[in-house]
């Protein structure tokens, strides 16, 4: 039996999670996390410390909340990545493929999916499923 339990601290220590099944995330990671303003929708945000299984986030957007670890996901935006992003001119959100991310992560260059334009905006301005 100890051999088991100690496979199982090595797969959890490997995956970052906790016995509970709760994900483990330190300060300064960066991670998608659902906004209590945002219902099910994942927002960019920064780690500023973990208590319990509450995390405090810094949004991409200026905000900061306590979310559950269970609202809490690592960081997995990439470039070909699906986010919905605002478009500046009207304020709506849009559909949109990651083509490039820059200024230390912080800025994304996408292209809508409607209608193929291209343009450069900031993380908090943008979300995922």
């Amino acid at each position: 039996m100890k051999k088991l339990s100690i496979i199982a601290g090595a797969v959890l220590a490997l995956t970052g999670a906790t016995a509970a099944g709760a994900q483990a995330f330190g300060q300064g990671q960066w991670v998608l996390a659902r906004s209590a303003v945002g219902g099910s929708h994942f927002y960019p945000g920064v780690v500023a410390g973990m208590s319990g299984n509450q995390v405090t986030i810094n949004f991409d957007d200026g905000t900061t909340e306590t979310r559950p670890a269970s609202q809490v996901r690592p960081y997995d935006w990439r470039n070909g990545s699906f986010v919905s992003c605002v478009w500046r001119p009207d304020g709506k959100v849009y559909g949109a493929v990651i083509q490039k991310i820059s200024g230390g992560g912080t800025q994304l260059t996408i292209r809508y999916v409607d209608d193929g334009i291209v343009a450069t905006v900031r993380t908090g301005e943008c979300y995922s499923d």
